[in-house]
């Protein structure tokens, strides 16, 4: 997890809070390392089902259609 003042590294069955850390200020952003590398296959191929839900398209029709 990355805060304003640094990062801190946390399991992931930890709970994560958005409220600042005392130490290391506002929350920045959360990134999800695998530690093995069946589970960064795992995640890969989760993505890549979900991408297969949507649709491809035109992004510039539908974002002038907005």
């Amino acid at each position: 997890m990355q805060y304003e003042h640094g990062t801190r590294i946390q399991s992931t069955v930890e709970p994560v809070s958005g409220y600042p850390d005392p130490a290391y200020g506002k929350l920045v952003f959360i990134q999800f390392m695998p530690l093995t590398e069946e589970e960064l296959a795992g995640l890969l191929r989760k993505e890549q089902e979900e991408r297969k839900r949507f649709k491809e398209g035109d992004a510039g029709a539908y974002i002038e259609s907005l």
